[in-house]
């Protein structure tokens, strides 16, 4: 949804006019710009990234790191997919550490052409292969997210990497990338109406976490039958046993026994 009214706004430029029709569609007017080749909006201007997104650099070291510390890796980032909740064990967070906030914006930096631009729904560490981006104005997150999860600037990013076999792309190189400055604060009303979207995303992403946990802690019980399920009751608790004095528990309108 975030992406088709981004499209329908900065591509198509069917944005809301001042009657409230589609922008282009309506006749408005349009100018050929020389710096993006291509026709836009007549008082439109174009900036580069650097504009709305700051690198973001915090190194940390492996030793300064909590067991509770989440870890994610250019490995777990998805392609295409606004968020994520995977990580891989701490121990494996040895060197090249950076650290990333909630709400912070990551690209994957290797085979950039891979599309994995994702919005951070967690506190964590990375490593260097991915580029952490703060936006300079947090009211533009959702607009600046857009602007680099757009095909237009994954393909301007692969061209501009370096490298045959895993091709670099430097924030040198994506900083200088052009985009639309649009007026009458187009840009913060996309923002504001995306917002609401990027929270339920960022919250689905760390409920998905916990059901993940679960799920990986209940399996084995099940597997080796100390977990019974009862599927005939629709409500339940579950009961987990601290001792050997007791054989079997069994909650009130339960759904699962626990067996020592």
């Amino acid at each position: 949804m975030a992406k088709q009214l981004y499209d329908y706004w900065f591509v198509q430029f069917d944005f809301p006019n001042e009657e409230g029709k589609p922008y282009k569609s309506s006749g408005g007017k349009m100018v050929w710009n020389e710096k993006l080749h291509r026709e836009i909006p007549h008082d439109w201007d174009v900036v580069n990234l650097s504009e709305y997104l700051n690198i973001y650099t915090e190194k940390v070291f492996a030793n300064n790191l909590g067991a509770s510390c989440k870890y994610a890796p250019i490995e777990v980032l998805p392609r295409r997919r606004m968020s994520f909740n995977e990580c891989s064990p701490i121990e494996n967070a040895v060197s090249g550490l950076c650290r990333f906030r909630k709400k912070q914006i990551l690209l994957s930096n290797r085979r950039v052409y891979f599309h994995k631009v994702c919005i951070a729904a967690f506190d964590g560490v990375t490593r260097d292969t991915v580029i952490i981006l703060n936006p300079k104005n947090k009211a533009l997150l959702e607009y600046a997210y857009q602007i680099v999860n757009d095909d237009a600037f994954i393909e301007y990013a692969t061209r501009h990497s370096y490298g045959s076999e895993q091709p670099v792309l430097s924030w040198e190189s994506a900083k200088i990338y052009k985009t639309f400055k649009p007026r009458n604060q187009l840009d913060i009303i996309y923002s504001k109406r995306i917002c609401p979207i990027i929270d339920s995303v960022t919250k689905n992403e760390l409920e998905i976490a916990k059901l993940i946990k679960q799920r990986d802690e209940l399996l084995p019980l099940l597997m080796n039958g100390q977990v019974l399920v009862n599927s005939d009751l629709s409500a339940f608790q579950f009961c987990l046993l601290s001792n050997n004095s007791v054989n079997c528990t069994v909650c009130c309108c339960s759904l699962m026994r626990v067996w020592e």
